[in-house]
């Protein structure tokens, strides 16, 4: 699982997930999950560097597993706009946007 956060509903899916005999990965965005940042730039809706890191340091590791991914969210949203940018050169067997706002802009001025 890629592009999470500390939110309830990540700890249950990860936590089944494990419980049905997956090895799950969980990728926190840059400042959130209780780790400080130590980089100069934040995570961003369109930032997709930090998803291709985990991703091909899990390729790898190991090369014979298929990877999935599922991102929730803005996680989403920065998971289908990496597997737009990549291509077919993504590592990745199947992958899962779940909640992706369509308007960041339109989604942004909702919350705020």
């Amino acid at each position: 699982m890629l592009c999470s956060n500390n939110t309830q509903y990540m700890k249950h899916l990860a936590f089944f997930t494990a419980k049905r005999g997956w090895n799950v990965v969980v990728s926190n965005h840059r400042g959130l999950g209780g780790v400080s940042v130590t980089s100069d730039c934040f995570y961003n809706a369109g930032w997709t560097e930090d998803v291709r890191e985990v991703v091909d340091h899990l390729h790898l590791e190991y090369p014979k597993a298929p990877i999935f991914a599922i991102g929730t969210s803005i996680g989403a949203n920065i998971l289908v706009k990496f597997l737009g940018e990549d291509g077919e050169n993504v590592p990745i067997a199947g992958a899962a946007a779940i909640c992706s706002p369509w308007d960041l802009l339109v989604s942004s001025l909702i919350y705020n």
